[in-house]
């Protein structure tokens, strides 16, 4: 697709601290550094060169939301709960809108196995993905008035109806949420699903 993909991951600066609560600040105080990562580890451009992609998701544990809390949340609370999660997306938006030029892809967490979490928890986390998708990505295109946000729901692509890590995406060591390979190939089919027709829109949109 002519798309050349960068990961920044752990080892590089903009790449630790990524749960959900940590995306506001990077969104506030790491952008230029985002738009300008080369390679790991921790190299960047060092002329006008920018990424017109930002690609961001958080790890498994995120899907352990432990309560609903109360409104307004706090964007930067290390508790998970459904009112802080939905607040920090409310805010985030507010700093993708300020780079209508580029587009941003935002990959829901994966699910855990059921020994991670518990059913309540794992419903939340349903119930925080079915709003991203469902309710706060038409609502931050209506109120900004840009088409530079998607969501990818992996969660929805690797989860059971009750919230859990399908049984036959787990891998055989108990407690552990990492998808195993089947479970990656999966969800690589299903990306390309998702990404391509977006990516055609895009292109068209900015020849527009």
């Amino acid at each position: 697709m002519g798309i050349v993909v960068k990961g920044a991951t752990y080892g590089d600066e903009i790449g630790e601290k990524t749960d959900i609560n940590d995306w506001l600040p990077k969104f506030q105080k790491d952008m230029n550094r985002i738009l300008s990562f080369k390679a790991h580890p921790d190299r960047y451009y060092s002329d006008t060169t920018t990424n017109d992609i930002v690609m961001f998701k958080s790890c498994f544990p995120n899907s352990n939301i432990v309560g609903d809390g109360a409104l307004p949340g706090n964007p930067i609370s290390t508790e998970r709960t459904l009112a802080n999660y939905k607040t920090a997306f409310e805010q985030i938006g507010g700093e993708m809108s300020k780079y209508p030029e580029r587009l941003y892809v935002y990959v829901t967490a994966p699910p855990l196995v059921p020994e991670s979490t518990t059913p309540e928890n794992a419903a939340r986390a349903i119930e925080f993905n079915s709003w991203v998708t469902d309710e706060y990505l038409p609502k931050y295109e209506s109120e900004n008035g840009h088409s530079n946000f998607v969501v990818f729901d992996l969660f929805r692509v690797l989860a059971d109806e009750m919230g859990y890590l399908k049984e036959s995406y787990r891998r055989s060591r108990p407690g552990d949420s990492h998808p195993n390979p089947e479970a990656n190939k999966s969800a690589a089919v299903a990306f390309m699903q998702f990404f391509e027709p977006v990516w055609e829109r895009w292109q068209a949109r900015a020849q527009t």
